[in-house]
């Protein structure tokens, strides 16, 4: 037993090896009962976190002042649903088996990847944060190797199965290595992206996201143009029939990639709106993915 493990078991974090086993046991639980079981704690979860909860409540606000109140009290409700379950579908992601695993994953259009890939293109993967995207992470890997970025977790006991999880890909990348991530795609590795984090970076544009305006990160598009490389938009979210998820693969971006980082972040942003419009209770609205202009709200 390595050193750092033994760390581990030390009684300060046996309370996390019981809810680590805990989500071991949940992991063979019947995948329909999985997704109802974490659908039910999901709606416990607001009074748990009142800053997650108020943060969903701005983001809603903010991005459809369209809906009514009682509609969107609905949306965040399904969107804690749906956060619940992502907790338990973690947990599939790491212990769950190929053989039962493999059955959940539905593709529409696949060959746009594929014909790129094929034909010697350096690509990149791209989705919105969505709640289940580590099991749909793992899902993918069936269908084509890849690399992914990652942040270590802050528990060191999660941070170990979180790396664990982390084996199926073909390279993990620190989110903060910039050179890693290039010699990744100049190598011909497929790296999977989130365009919509705030991370932090002092490089923005400012785009429109569901009619507002936002500081969204250019980092994306500074890579294309310096790899000269593609995206490749993928769309994923939950199946109501309890199969498991659909998996869209959208045609390349179109038209960026020439230096343009207003116009080109603007596109892909477009893209990011799109694949959450069509789900927005399933995609990760806890996070401030953006920085919004005149309403920047430092402690949300």
């Amino acid at each position: 037993m390595s050193s750092d493990f033994s760390e581990l078991c030390k009684p300060k974090y046996w309370l996390n090896w019981l809810g680590v086993g805990c989500l071991w046991l949940s992991s063979y639980l019947p995948y329909g009962l999985l997704i109802k079981l974490g659908k039910l704690v999901g709606r416990f979860l607001p009074y748990f976190s009142e800053r997650q909860s108020k943060r969903v409540d701005f983001n809603l606000q903010l991005f459809f002042p369209q809906l009514s109140n009682e509609e969107r009290a609905q949306l965040k409700k399904r969107n804690f649903e749906s956060v619940g379950a992502s907790i338990f579908e973690a947990a599939l992601a790491i212990w769950g088996s190929d053989r039962r695993l493999r059955p959940l994953l539905h593709t529409i259009d696949r060959e746009n990847y594929e014909k790129l890939k094929n034909a010697g293109e350096n690509l990149l993967v791209m989705s919105p944060h969505f709640t289940h995207m580590h099991l749909v992470g793992r899902l993918i890997t069936y269908l084509w190797p890849y690399a992914v970025m990652y942040n270590p977790h802050k528990n060191p006991v999660m941070d170990y199965f979180s790396r664990r999880a982390l084996s199926c890909y073909e390279r993990t990348i620190p989110r903060t290595s910039v050179k890693s991530l290039l010699r990744a795609v100049r190598d011909g590795v497929t790296v999977w992206i989130a365009s919509d984090t705030n991370t932090g970076e002092k490089q923005y544009e400012t785009v429109p996201f569901f009619g507002r305006e936002v500081d969204a990160i250019n980092s994306v598009a500074r890579i294309v143009e310096v790899t000269k490389s593609k995206i490749v938009p993928v769309h994923f979210h939950r199946r109501d029939d309890g199969k498991g998820y659909n998996l869209e693969v959208l045609p390349a971006i179109d038209g960026i990639g020439n230096g343009d980082l207003a116009h080109d972040t603007a596109v892909i942003t477009k893209v990011i709106e799109d694949g959450v419009a069509k789900h927005p209770e399933q995609y990760l609205w806890q996070y401030r993915r953006f920085k919004y202009q005149g309403e920047r709200i430092r402690k949300l």
